[in-house]
């Protein structure tokens, strides 16, 4: 078995990338990387009881992208494969936009094989990055400041995404292609120095291939060793964050900073990048200076500092609490009508809120802070449920006087995002229950009351 195979075999056998019966897809340029990969699977696809698929996009950069791609339907025809060859509308798209050439063909790519994964039922898309991709990522990573996540560079598997060929060479796929007289595309695009990768592979691995023949090796190993300490530390940082990460309104995130506080610094940095990837999702956008002064000066600092994180979130420190959210997810000014025996659900908020009249038999008492009792023979005006608006006041049971609700607020130490969604309850324009807090005195029932109506809300899951 020519050494190529041998190696693939070791790779998908030590990153279990594939289990007998399924489909696999093979992406496939028509390069040498692609082509060698297709080769090598088809080979070993019988042995390891998978059955093969091959798809390919064309882009349409260069003139001859059209024999490319009729070129690859070949080669799958010819080794008995079926495959699927699409044209994509990206040209005509970058025209008209400001997208990133390479990040935009990469998505269309990725989001043509999902499609041409679900055609054939194919549960694994392997495409043909080689250990030399693999050293001229961590290098480009490293050149931008990478921590250990990103040098770990391109993981083995990723999902449904594999890389049979991560551990093998470029000269073994080259190697591997003549023996077999197996024809290749070489896009000339790669062979100019006009991206960043391609003035690595060009200019800079033969600089240091001069003091380690081996370097792309090395730069493998070192990724590999990243890649397996990150996982750790992540699934380390994960489990510590469970106890002190907690949601709180507007799909807010929130981190309790005394447990924040105790932690090492490089697990601090790790607990602020994953509170905002559980915000927005990703990390896109998030810079080594965000992480920085999340972890040190907004954490440390006094209460309302913050900053604003690319992609729309704030990160902000709040009474103890360190608060990732979206501007977006924020509600804007709302107030819904409430009948005394009826249902209101406010979808912003996520709350519902219900109002009846109790029974001469019930108990006046509520069960507890998402339950409050009035008498109904003052709530003579509309009942209204909304949030908080400049000058409200009201005048709260079992204290002195009347009280600003943004005083009150700030006297409990309130967070500003959950002040800005706090709903209240209303009658004629006049807050009668900063609801799951306090109720007015105004609008409460006591001993007097002959009437009571029982509003209750639930946050809805």
């Amino acid at each position: 078995m020519p050494a190529l195979a041998d190696t693939v075999r070791r790779t998908i056998a030590r990153h279990r990338m594939f289990a007998p019966g399924q489909t696999v897809l093979a992406a496939v340029s028509g390069g040498p990387d692609s082509m060698a990969m297709l080769n090598v699977l088809a080979g070993l696809a019988p042995g390891l009881g998978l059955r093969l698929a091959v798809a390919h996009l064309d882009h349409g950069f260069r003139p001859e992208s059209g024999e490319e791609a009729s070129f690859v339907a070949g080669e799958a025809g010819r080794l008995g494969l079926p495959c699927t060859v699409e044209k994509s509308d990206l040209k005509d798209r970058l025209a008209e936009s400001h997208e990133n050439k390479q990040a935009a063909a990469r998505d269309a790519r990725y989001e043509f094989l999902y499609r041409a994964a679900l055609k054939y039922g194919a549960s694994r898309v392997a495409v043909g990055h080689t250990a030399d991709d693999q050293a001229e990522t961590y290098i480009m990573r490293e050149l931008r400041g990478s921590g250990a996540q990103g040098l770990a560079a391109i993981p083995p598997v990723r999902g449904e995404i594999v890389r049979p060929l991560i551990d093998a060479t470029r000269d073994e796929v080259l190697a591997y292609l003549e023996a077999g007289n197996i024809p290749y595309k070489t896009d000339p695009s790669n062979l100019r120095p006009d991206y960043l990768r391609n003035k690595i592979r060009l200019e800079l691995m033969p600089v240091l291939r001069e003091y380690n023949p081996a370097v792309s090796g090395a730069l493998c190993h070192a990724a590999d060793i990243l890649r397996e300490e990150d996982d750790f530390l992540t699934a380390y940082t994960d489990d510590l964050l469970s106890g002190i990460v907690s949601t709180g309104p507007a799909r807010s995130v929130a981190v309790a900073l005394d447990a924040f506080g105790r932690l090492p610094v490089a697990i601090k940095r790790r607990a602020v990048r994953a509170a905002i990837k559980r915000v927005k999702g990703d990390l896109s956008g998030l810079g080594y200076g965000h992480v920085i002064e999340a972890a040190g000066p907004i954490a440390d600092g006094e209460t309302g500092r913050g900053m604003d994180i690319p992609g729309g979130l704030r990160i902000e420190k709040s009474y103890g609490r360190l608060l990732v959210y979206r501007a977006e997810d924020l509600p804007g000014d709302y107030s819904f009508g409430l009948p005394l025996s009826g249902t209101v659900t406010v979808d912003s908020t996520g709350i519902t809120v219900e109002a009846r009249l109790l029974s001469s038999e019930e108990p006046m008492a509520p069960k507890g802070p998402a339950e409050a009792v009035f008498d109904a023979d003052r709530l003579t005006g509309p009942i209204e449920i909304r949030n908080r608006r400049p000058g409200d006041f009201f005048y709260p049971v079992g204290m002195d006087g009347r009280k600003k609700l943004k005083e009150y607020f700030i006297d409990l130490k309130l967070p500003r995002l959950e002040r800005r969604t706090a709903p209240l309850m209303t009658c004629g324009g006049e807050v009668a229950w900063v609801m799951g807090m306090r109720v007015d005195r105004r609008f409460a029932a006591d001993a007097f009351t002959k009437k009571a109506v029982l509003v209750t809300y639930k946050i809805n899951t």
